[in-house]
């Protein structure tokens, strides 16, 4: 099968495409079914209006939920987002709704990529404070020496 992999270019886009490889398809631009890494939403909507696609499956979040450590647990697709209205994560829910658009898709919620820059706002956070640390170190060394 050919999959095409529009979206964010990145260090996740290029180990999806590996994957996608792996597992003995080809990756296209003129594939047959997408694996859409958000870039921006009016991408995502251009990708579903022009309906190229038998498939489309968009890569999202778990922030969809609403992280709160009162969340019962296990939460199934049917439960309301605890995000409040202007809420950065509500991005994942805004490109959910333009993927449901599409007759078939199919919304990937995943809880962590631990990579800087691929939206997940822990892992971007840490990175934040682990270069601010690697240059308080070397300023502090060259102090020293």
């Amino acid at each position: 099968m050919k999959i095409a992999v529009p979206g964010k270019q990145g260090t996740l886009r290029n180990l999806v495409c590996a994957e996608v490889e792996r597992q003995g398809h080809s990756v296209d631009s003129a594939g047959d079914a997408a694996i859409y890494l958000p870039g921006s939403p009016e991408e995502l909507d251009r990708v579903v209006r022009e309906g190229r696609f038998r498939r489309i499956v968009l890569r999202s979040n778990a922030y969809a939920y609403g992280s709160n450590t009162k969340n019962p647990g296990l939460m199934t697709e049917d439960r309301v987002s605890l995000l409040p209205e202007g809420a950065p994560e509500q991005r994942w829910l805004r490109m959910e709704a333009i993927a449901a658009k599409h007759p078939n898709s199919a919304a990937l919620r995943l809880a962590n990529v631990l990579i800087p820059g691929e939206g997940d706002l822990i892992v971007d956070r840490l990175a934040g404070r682990a270069s601010r640390s690697e240059e308080h170190t070397s300023e502090l060394q060259s102090h020293l020496n």
